[in-house]
């Protein structure tokens, strides 16, 4: 079976938000949506996607950017964004998807996500790495209060 195959199936199967596979083992996964794991892998250890077959939910621009700053060798998205297909195939790595979708969309629906937003205006991957550790610090940063 071939990487992306299993990065797919255990996608499905487990219901991961992303999984991480190379030379045939699945060497990272998470339940975490969004871009933090991806995030957290190139901030981490970028080793973890170098040359890797990488599957996930949804795949944005913001999402591609990091992918390809890492230098993943394919992906897999079970919904993908018009711009992120156009970053990674620009890019020469493979690409697989479900459903190719204009924008990715926030959590509540409303409009369109956070990180599409703040990676709208740059193809440069760095300063995308860039824009998304400072807005994740600062998203940390903000007390959690809730309105009762």
């Amino acid at each position: 079976m071939l990487n992306i195959d299993i990065a797919k199936q255990e996608l499905k199967e487990k219901k991961f938000a992303c999984v991480v596979v190379k030379n045939g083992v699945i060497i990272a996964t998470s339940y975490e949506r969004g871009i933090k794991p991806i995030f957290l892998m190139m901030d981490t250890d970028r080793e973890i996607i170098y040359n890797a077959s990488f599957a996930d939910r949804v795949i944005g621009k913001a999402a591609a950017l990091l992918l390809v700053l890492g230098k993943v060798k394919e992906v897999y998205a079970d919904v993908i964004s018009e711009s992120a297909l156009s970053i990674l195939c620009d890019n020469d790595i493979h690409v697989e998807y479900a459903k190719k979708t204009s924008s990715i969309l926030n959590r509540e629906g409303t409009g369109r996500c956070i990180m599409e937003v703040l990676v709208h205006d740059t193809n440069d991957p760095q300063k995308a790495l860039d824009l998304i550790s400072e807005k994740l610090t600062k998203m940390n940063k903000e007390p959690d209060i809730k309105k009762t």
